[in-house]
């Protein structure tokens, strides 16, 4: 059977997991100071780029009232749903920033945040890009409802950043013997090489 032709406009994947990273590059924890935080990440979903570490979250001495969305580094994140076989809209591990219900994939997060919090104003950041530090909304609150932006940026791929964070699911959880090398830009935006 005939090899298909390279395509090096389509992101490569490497069968090595040492490219992954067991910490957080870049992120410190706003509490204690610890800097490129070491396991789970807290990611406040109210408040501009704010973080904690676990031990800082376990204690909940900081930030007790405000949603925080877990965030696994990519190391831990595709040992634990990289064997599974989920597809990226299965994956139940986002957090409602209005409510703080958690469970949701992005699908049910869409229904629910039409459903219950359609009139909200208040500014949240968006899990799904906090969880994937997907381009400005990684750190910044939103500009519309989380509604909307998850059904513009994540549920119909209209631009490369969200065709990126697409294919950023896909490889972590369908391809978990050949993870892709990822990295984060300057502004933490998700590099796929």
């Amino acid at each position: 059977q005939a090899k298909p032709a390279r395509d090096d406009s389509f992101i490569c994947f490497h069968p090595t997991r040492s490219a992954m990273s067991s910490f957080h590059k870049d992120i410190n924890c706003d509490a204690c100071g610890q800097q490129n935080l070491a396991g789970t990440r807290y990611a406040c979903l109210v408040c501009h780029d704010y973080d904690l570490c676990e031990n800082c979250h376990r204690r909940r001495n900081a930030h007790p009232f405000h949603p925080m969305q877990t965030v696994l580094t990519q190391r831990d994140f595709v040992l634990q749903y990289g064997a599974n076989g989920s597809s990226p809209e299965e994956l139940t591990i986002y957090r409602c920033p209005y409510c703080n219900q958690d469970g949701f994939s992005l699908g049910t997060l869409l229904k629910h945040a039409r459903a219950l919090h359609h009139d909200c104003s208040q500014k949240v950041r968006c899990p799904a890009c906090v969880t994937f530090r997907t381009g400005r909304y990684g750190t910044h609150l939103l500009d519309w409802s989380l509604a909307m932006h998850i059904e513009n940026a994540h549920m119909r791929f209209g631009t490369d950043v969200e065709l990126k964070f697409k294919l950023l699911q896909y490889a972590a959880t369908s391809h978990y013997k050949e993870i892709a090398t990822w990295n984060a830009d300057s502004d933490g935006s998700v590099l796929l090489l």
